[in-house]
């Protein structure tokens, strides 16, 4: 199975809880300070719709 480095960055501290809380929901696991691993099994193009849609229904 597939996995992916997802990596992100915010100035604002909200902004990052956020996305800190939303990459846990998603069972990403956390590598360091906003870079988090996630194994999917979909292909590269597939997974970056999924989160796409996943980030715009926030």
């Amino acid at each position: 199975m597939p996995a992916y480095l997802i990596s992100y960055s915010t100035a604002a501290k909200q902004t990052r809880a956020n996305l800190d809380e939303f990459m846990g929901a998603l069972g990403a696991v956390p590598l360091g300070d906003c870079l988090c691993g996630l194994e999917m099994d979909l292909g590269l193009d597939a997974f970056r719709e999924w989160l796409t849609s996943q980030l715009e229904e926030c």
